[in-house]
């Protein structure tokens, strides 16, 4: 391995530090996480969310698209890739407001082409197959939540209800793309997996010598989902010929992708006690044998409940000319309606999202100037969340902005992704939330796996 090779895994393994640590660190609250499974993740990469998620027709020869199974078949190297984030919520109400840090590790992904283009090329062959793969560890959910409430009741005082949730959903998938000629195909299986905890607290203030109330339920979630995916590539050119990475000098993709409803397996445990005088709530581990003693009044394991995942739907176009730039829409829809488990909180509807993107790179094939090859992007999306606040369904809107930061390190392309998100969610609900985030992937990239080396 080459010394700049050595240098840039180097980085790589600080950033991971650098994740682990604010992973740790920087919790955040987001007050909505505790309805439904959670703040759902997009499951696009830094590149994608940075161009409004156009993931139904989008696909790149060295970065990877999951949200689509079919562009895996574009890949020209092996392509390992990793992304986090760190954002700055606002929240505010009618009377109150908050500020709060949160961020972490976002996804980690193996992607390579099994069949390789080096061998072709050395080879002299031109063949209309590829063959795509992938694997990859990201999160489903997020739950990440505190939230205090004091209220006075007639003949019983002041009263504290406390609440925090934590934990989240996680996915591990296994990928594959194929292609033939212009058209594209895929399948995805993921498996879905984690847990969420939820506290609660009752304190009777005013009452001399109470018994507060102290409640925790943990749900492990286990579950498969999968899903298909189209693409076709519409040559709007003379004579369909492709640029360096595979693309059409000047075409149209169209994508599709599709995933049905999958079983979801849910596991609780409930304990409900009462708690001496002297405990002052969540933030108190420490149970004092003689002042706070502990009434168990309810204590449950491991009851088991069958629900089930819902459906998504996306589709979209991009519209691409070569190597210089791209434009695409793209429409998504999950079908919550259909989402089944007893042990969440809040209802749920079908959820709709818009996005538009755009990316453009003045020149790739400068030798003199570096910022011709930066890539630009850009992105707007809109649409609902599935959780019903009251009733009403969430709203969102989010604008991106980013660049691609392509590296050379010994004949390989790899980059790093930095991208700044502002998103908004609120609506005819309580509490509204504003979020800035700054966002950085990494994608470290060779061409050399299945590169059969010949010997004269």
């Amino acid at each position: 391995m080459s010394k700049a090779s050595i240098s840039l895994f180097a980085i790589v393994a600080s950033i991971l530090l650098v994740i682990g640590h604010l992973d740790a660190q920087i919790s955040g609250n987001s007050p909505y996480s505790r309805f439904g499974l959670g703040d759902l993740t997009s499951g696009n990469f830094v590149h994608l969310q940075s161009m409004g998620g156009i993931s139904a027709a989008y696909g790149d020869a060295y970065q990877t698209n999951l949200r689509n199974p079919a562009s895996l078949a574009r890949l020209q190297a092996t392509s390992f890739e990793t992304g986090f984030d760190v954002s700055r919520s606002s929240l505010k109400s009618s009377d109150q407001s908050a500020k709060f840090w949160g961020g972490g590790m976002n996804y980690l992904a193996l992607s390579f082409p099994v069949l390789n283009p080096l061998n072709r090329a050395l080879d002299r062959k031109t063949l209309d197959f590829s063959w795509g793969m992938s694997m990859s560890l990201s999160p489903y959910s997020k739950v990440n939540t505190s939230s205090s409430l004091n209220e006075v009741l007639d003949n019983i005082g002041n009263v504290t209800r406390e609440f925090e949730g934590s934990g989240g959903l996680n996915k591990v998938s296994f990928a594959n793309g194929f292609k033939h000629k212009n058209l594209y195909a895929g399948l995805n299986l993921s498996y879905v997996f984690g847990q969420i905890l939820q506290e609660r607290s009752i304190l009777y203030n005013s009452i001399p010598l109470p018994y507060h109330i102290y409640s925790r339920d943990n749900f492990s979630f286990r579950g498969f989902v999968w899903d298909v995916g189209l693409q076709y590539d519409l040559d709007l050119g003379t004579e369909g010929t492709r640029d360096r990475d595979g693309n059409l000098l000047h075409g149209i993709t169209f994508g599709l992708s599709f995933g049905t409803s999958g079983p979801l397996t849910t596991l609780s445990d409930q304990y409900r006690a009462t708690r001496g005088a002297t405990w002052t709530g969540l933030s108190d581990d420490v149970i004092d044998s003689n002042q706070e003693q502990t009434d168990t009044i309810l204590l449950t394991e491991s009851q088991k409940e069958n629900g089930n995942l819902p459906s998504s739907l996306s589709l979209g176009a991009v519209w691409r000319k070569g190597e210089k730039w791209l434009i695409g829409v793209n429409f998504s829809r999950a079908g919550w309606s259909s989402f089944k488990s007893s042990v969440v909180e809040g209802g749920v509807a079908n959820a709709t999202r818009i996005g538009i993107g755009a990316e453009y790179r003045p020149d790739a094939n400068s030798y003199r100037y570096y910022h011709h090859k930066i890539k630009y992007r850009g992105g707007l999306t809109f649409g609902s969340d599935p959780r019903l606040i009251n009733g009403n369904q969430l709203k969102e809107v989010t604008v991106d902005l980013g660049v691609g930061l392509p590296i050379f390190l010994s004949r390989q392309i790899s980059f790093i992704n930095l991208g700044i998100e502002y998103a908004s969610r609120g609506g005819d609900v309580p509490i509204s939330e504003n979020t800035f985030r700054f966002k950085m992937g990494v994608t470290l990239n060779n061409n050399l796996w299945f590169y059969k080396r010949k010997y004269n």
